[in-house]
């Protein structure tokens, strides 16, 4: 754009068509901030359509909120501890600790703008895709929790939008009395960084030495028996092969293999399994 060529665009023009987040959205995500930028009106409309998608998933999360609380259910306590969380929560988890450490590395560090404009669609997708295909793996309050660090990680590129997120946010929580402005609340942190590096394992669950089933397990569960024996129990298989047995005998020893490869709950005592073997 030059004045002496006369072929400028005027902002009020497209902020009073498009929005003035969208236009900030898109003229940071439309090229670095080292380089020229091509103005292209048409191109707005995708902006618009990511900050569309950001409010449908914060309204979804937030009725199903209202919804839990109307049937009784207690809210859920430790969100945020990856041993407790389903396999979609924990994907999606990742996901969200991944965007908050490069987005604040951008507004940080790198000033990569476009790079981070990118990150929050590609997170936005990402819940999108994970509440609507597996909602009844994943928690309200869990649902609700990563969709509100979508809001504060949109923060200083949408800040109207924003705003009226974090108000139907709070308002779910039942906190709208006390609500107040998202930019008085905290920047986002990186719970844990092994989130990053530990991958997930897969498990072969045994009883008495027989195979019965196999799942998924963080392998940052790995060093805590405990709570590896609890999250075994609560799965689907565990429900079915371990906690029913579990209502006539108690397991005598749960032996789990180094590095989480193999659990072997063992209710009979070693003579009953080598009369067993003889016959």
């Amino acid at each position: 754009m030059s004045k002496s060529k006369y072929n400028g665009v005027d902002p009020e023009r497209s902020i009073n068509k498009f929005g003035a987040d969208c236009v900030r959205a898109h003229i940071l995500f439309a090229a670095p901030v080292s380089e020229v930028l091509e103005w292209d009106e048409e191109a707005v409309i995708g902006m618009q359509r990511w900050l569309g998608r950001v409010w449908r998933i914060v309204v979804a999360a937030a009725e199903r909120k209202r919804t839990e609380k109307v049937k009784g259910k207690l809210a859920q306590t430790d969100l945020r501890a990856v041993a407790r969380m389903s396999d979609v929560e924990r994907t999606a988890w990742r996901k969200v600790q991944e965007t908050v450490r490069d987005v604040t590395n951008a507004l940080s560090d790198t000033y990569l703008l476009n790079t981070m404009i990118s990150d929050l669609i590609k997170l936005t997708n990402a819940l999108n895709d994970s509440n609507g295909d597996n909602n009844k793996t994943i928690r309200p309050d869990f649902q609700l929790l990563c969709v509100e660090t979508l809001v504060k990680l949109i923060a200083p590129v949408a800040p109207a939008m924003a705003e009226e997120c974090w108000r139907v946010i709070v308002d779910a929580r039942g906190l709208g009395r006390s609500w107040g402005s998202i930019f008085d609340t905290s920047w986002p942190e990186i719970d844990d960084p092994k989130i990053f590096v530990v991958q997930d394992i897969k498990c072969a669950v045994q009883i008495d030495g027989r195979t019965r089933f196999v799942i998924e397990i963080p392998g940052s569960m790995v060093e805590d028996k405990d709570e590896l024996i609890r999250h075994v129990k609560e799965t689907s298989g565990g429900k079915e092969w371990i906690q029913s047995k579990m209502e006539d005998e108690s397991p005598t020893n749960v032996i789990v293999a180094p590095g989480g490869r193999v659990i072997n709950f063992v209710f009979k005592k070693k003579q009953k399994i080598a009369q067993e073997a003889k016959k």
